[in-house]
């Protein structure tokens, strides 16, 4: 089974909720610099209703002076449309401004699947790192 505790000190996710739905009302992602990139630190479902505030942490992010952009998916265990179309928004958004956006591997298979389906596997940290390296994956 897979572990899915939060992987650094400091990872926060703040979330109310509506009194008689129980639906969450605000959420934030953290957002932490970890040598020359901005780790975006993602946690739970991303769907409909996250998806605002992964455009936040994603603005936040292409905001501050950094090389590089890591979406971070170890403790994410559903995307949903929303979710990707946000994702492949902050790939545009870095694109066009010249900073470098990865996705980190998603730590359950569902999601996994999900980014190599829409061909988002091939933004994965791993990836990028052999590519740099020259190594082969």
């Amino acid at each position: 089974m897979a572990d899915y505790s939060f992987p650094v000190e400091g990872w926060r996710v703040i979330e109310a909720h509506d009194a008689v739905s129980g639906v969450p009302m605000n959420r934030e992602y953290l957002v932490e610099r970890r040598g020359d990139a901005l780790h975006v630190l993602l946690t739970g479902e991303v769907d409909l209703l996250a998806a605002p505030a992964l455009r936040r942490a994603i603005d936040r992010a292409v905001a501050v002076d950094g090389s590089r952009i890591v979406i971070n998916l170890d403790a994410v265990t559903f995307v949903d449309s929303a979710g990707l179309g946000v994702l492949v928004a902050g790939y545009q958004t870095a694109a066009i401004l010249g900073i470098g956006y990865e996705i980190g591997p998603a730590a359950v298979p569902a999601v996994a699947r999900v980014l190599a389906i829409t061909g988002l596997d091939a933004l994965a940290v791993d990836q990028v790192a052999d590519e740099e390296t020259g190594s082969a994956s």
